[in-house]
């Protein structure tokens, strides 16, 4: 529900390839900007899960084509998460569950230069990071003609109470969207078992406990 994305198949090749495209600068949130350069930047770091995730082939950031960043990555084998999940007996999905955390884990134990966004800025501290965050997201609520006082009092809470987000002194790589949805799955294996992983555009540098949590 960010990038548009297509699958294409090439005259002599043998898998078909996904084109996916960012949207145009001016329709970007300021709290999720330039998500697939965020992806691009990332690849280095997500190494220990490289086996899982789709090779860039291409990519191009200049806009000079089409006035949209875009790139083109390998097609993932295996079959969406939420399509194949449900033809298992309900006492193995906990095997999906644990290949996750697994996978979640790998990711948490790479440490980065600073707290936020992969590509920046970044934040000497926690504390700034998340109060940088929740600003944003505030400005783009406020931007579609709604009250963002709610945030802007936990962005205040977040600022009073910097010294506790502060305790966190590590940054650590957060998958920041890794649920089942963006995750593939072997077709024909006895339990779940998971085969790819998708789209790691909200990747960022922070504390393990604030990740995106599981949900299904």
């Amino acid at each position: 529900m960010y990038n548009t994305t297509y699958r294409i198949d090439l005259a002599g090749r043998a898998e078909p390839v996904v084109l996916r495209v960012a949207p145009e600068p001016a329709r970007q949130f300021h709290s999720e900007r330039e998500l697939m350069r965020a992806e691009y930047a990332s690849v280095p770091w997500l190494a220990p899960i490289a086996d899982l995730m789709p090779h860039v082939l291409a990519a191009d950031f200049t806009q000079s084509v089409i006035g949209r960043d875009w790139m083109i990555q390998s097609f993932l084998p295996g079959t969406p998460a939420p399509e194949l999940l449900g033809s298992y007996p309900k006492e193995t999905h906990t095997a999906l569950f644990w290949q996750m955390g697994e996978i979640t884990a790998s990711v948490h134990a790479v440490a980065g230069p600073w707290f936020g966004p992969v590509t920046g800025p970044g934040h000497a501290r926690w504390s700034g990071a998340v109060i940088a965050s929740l600003r944003l997201i505030a400005e783009d609520v406020e931007g579609c003609g709604l009250d963002a006082a709610d945030l802007r009092k936990a962005a205040d809470s977040a600022r009073a109470g910097a010294r506790v987000l502060d305790e966190v002194t590590v940054p650590r790589l957060l998958t920041g969207d890794l649920w089942t949805v963006n995750t593939m799955l072997a077709e024909g294996a006895q339990v779940p078992t998971i085969c790819g992983v998708l789209d790691m555009d909200r990747t960022w540098w922070g504390d393990p406990e604030a990740d995106w949590p599981t949900r299904y």
